[in-house]
């Protein structure tokens, strides 16, 4: 009996392991991103790497420049159709949201946004993951249009 507890706990540990934001699956989810933005013109700027199982709600700042058009990424485990449960709020400077990734109307979230920078400044990428969200390692990918 102790064996079988011991190989219980022993698989939950490995269980774990695997869901956290090991070099490779970091690897792995940049490549998804960036080739998000590949096929609509834009050119890689910036990865961001963001590890949840600690906060559930991470967030970054950029400088955007004016006149230019960015496009931001977002990949995890899941299927592109079946991303669910993060959401990406984008506030400039005076932190006013200017976009997300969830689409109210269809209930989903999107794996990328777009957006044109009319100001230059600062901007501040906030990502948060619902309960619900089991893997909690992410990459975000900014990349840029002229």
């Amino acid at each position: 009996m102790k064996r079988y507890v011991l190989l219980f706990f022993l698989l939950m540990g490995g269980a774990a392991y695997a869901q956290q934001c090991t070099p490779e699956v970091i690897r792995e989810y940049t490549r998804k991103c960036v080739n998000q933005l590949r096929p609509h013109g834009y050119t890689f700027l910036k990865s961001y790497r963001i590890d949840a199982s600690s906060n559930k709600t991470v967030e970054y700042s950029y400088i955007f420049n004016r006149g230019q058009t960015y496009m931001i990424t977002f990949a995890n485990e899941s299927n592109p159709e079946e991303f669910s449960g993060i959401l990406f709020e984008l506030f400039d400077g005076s932190r006013r949201k200017l976009i997300d990734n969830f689409n109210p109307a269809l209930k989903e979230y999107r794996t990328a946004v777009a957006f044109r920078c009319s100001q230059t400044g600062i901007y501040y990428l906030k990502f948060t993951f619902e309960p619900s969200v089991k893997d909690y390692c992410l990459v975000s990918v900014v990349g840029f249009k002229r």
